[in-house]
């Protein structure tokens, strides 16, 4: 399909994308190795390649957190209790949001980065750097944040979620939808999802799917955002400089902002061509 388009070069040897003939999954290749890829994520690199701009992304990640929370809860039927398990945590923005939201889910996380379970333990969530070492048959909600397009394997780490969920437990899935159709780079991604793929890796591990849809910003929107390119026009639809100047004003006058200003990246919007896909499945 073309090259992997990264700013700086191939990613862990991957410099090509390529698309599946038989089932349709795009995915870079070569396709790194799982200990190129464990040291890459627990080491920290991730987090220094990408940090975000601090002051955004933080009530950015907290927003798109209450955003899944609020479509998981159509489907937890009033049961709120139990264990939830949020693999590849990051900064615990989905067990903060549960928290503020007043879910009554035991919230417990999976992040390899050392740095990031220190960070964790200070908000007092339990934290693991493995899925392998948490209980099987033991969690009502399972999350897979922006996990699926990061892994080599991603039917071995549906099946370790499915296994890891009690009967009737809920699996969630956030993944990009398509990203390499409106990113100008997509490095460190390595698969490439839509609805069909998603859709067929989900129910391959027995897993019943109650949603699956789109979210968020449009396609042609999307592209216009990541295209790698700053004119004028970008910078006015770009969400990231609409926010910074939102602060910059709120600022002068002694004052911080809410975070309404980032509903422009549609967190709540479904259907259509848009940035991300969203899943909630069940195990039987």
């Amino acid at each position: 399909m073309g090259p992997y388009k990264s700013p700086w070069g191939p990613f862990l040897k991957a410099d090509t994308i390529r698309s599946c003939g038989h089932c349709g999954m795009v995915y870079a290749w070569p396709v790194p190795t799982s200990e190129a890829l464990d040291q890459y994520y627990s080491e920290g690199h991730f987090h220094s390649d990408f940090p975000g701009p601090p002051e955004e992304f933080i009530p950015f990640s907290l927003a798109i957190a209450e955003a899944r929370i609020r479509l998981i809860q159509r489907f937890l039927n009033g049961n709120l209790q139990g264990r939830c398990l949020d693999v590849g945590a990051g900064n615990a923005a989905f067990g903060r949001s549960l928290r503020k939201m007043n879910v009554g889910l035991i919230y417990e996380a999976v992040e390899p980065s050392a740095d990031s379970r220190i960070e964790h333990q200070t908000e007092g969530f339990i934290t693991y750097p493995d899925i392998d070492e948490t209980e099987e048959a033991a969690y009502r909600l399972l999350t897979l944040n922006q996990v699926l397009e990061h892994v080599p394997n991603p039917l071995e780490m549906l099946e370790k979620a499915s296994r890891r969920l009690d009967p009737g437990g809920l699996l969630f899935v956030d993944v990009p939808n398509g990203d390499h159709a409106f990113k100008a780079w997509v490095l460190p991604h390595l698969l490439f999802w839509s609805k069909e793929t998603l859709r067929a890796a989900i129910e391959a591990v027995g897993l019943e799917i109650l949603f699956l849809d789109t979210v968020g910003m449009p396609h042609r929107i999307a592209r216009r955002c990541y295209s790698g390119t700053r004119p004028n026009l970008t910078n006015l639809i770009d969400p990231w400089s609409w926010v910074r100047a939102y602060r910059m004003v709120l600022r002068a006058f002694g004052r911080s902002g809410p975070t309404t200003p980032l509903k422009r990246f549609y967190m709540d919007d479904y259907g259509g061509d848009r940035q991300w896909l969203r899943v909630v499945a069940r195990r039987p």
